[in-house]
């Protein structure tokens, strides 16, 4: 949790910041970790919102996109400083670094080539669906990427579509199967994720 100093901030302030972060630290958590190692995600999650309290009243409008920048350059220094410092490791250590505790290889497996199909989309529908994906709502989303809540919608449907081609299936919102009439599914406009 980060630390308040009193003397720093009225009282109003602290606690429009202690709900803005009660509300959205797990979502930033879980987007970091999706492009960052399990290790990384919480120290780039706590340093982003430092930043962001430091900064707080000077952002009033701006504090999604502030926060998903700063957490967005903690990921690429991390990822520097890795690849500086990175020596030789046996497997199993490597293994215990980088997959999340309670995961089987398979799944972890599994993950690497759906984000490998993810990491193939134009940056503009791979940062929607990965901010959708940590649990961020299309306003929130909007307002990181700097556009409006429907062009997130679309984007959001655009990447499932591609990824839906990829593996062969059409993706949607509800599951595998929903919206396809060959699997009992309604077709039509629930394949957009509309319904």
């Amino acid at each position: 949790m980060i630390h308040i100093p009193p003397h720093d901030r009225d009282d109003d302030v602290a606690e429009e910041f202690t709900r803005f972060f009660r509300a959205h630290y797990d979502k930033l958590r879980n987007l970091i970790h999706l492009k960052a190692p399990y290790l990384d995600a919480e120290a780039i999650a706590n340093e982003a919102f430092h930043q962001l309290w430091a900064h707080w009243r000077d952002l009033d409008g701006e504090r999604w996109s502030y926060l998903y920048a700063v957490a967005l350059n903690g990921i690429r220094d991390g990822a520097r400083n890795r690849r500086r410092q990175a020596s030789p490791i046996e497997p199993e250590d490597w293994h215990r670094a980088v997959i999340a505790p309670g995961w089987t290889p398979e799944a972890s497996c599994l993950l690497r080539e759906v984000l490998a199909d993810v990491d193939r989309l134009p940056v503009h529908l791979r940062e929607a669906l990965r901010l959708n994906v940590a649990g961020f709502a299309a306003g929130e989303i909007a307002e990181m990427l700097g556009c409006r809540p429907h062009t997130v919608s679309n984007y959001l449907w655009e990447a499932r579509q591609r990824l839906g081609e990829t593996n062969g299936r059409t993706a949607r919102r509800g599951g595998p199967g929903r919206g396809d009439p060959r699997r009992g599914g309604h077709g039509g406009q629930q394949d957009r994720g509309d319904a």
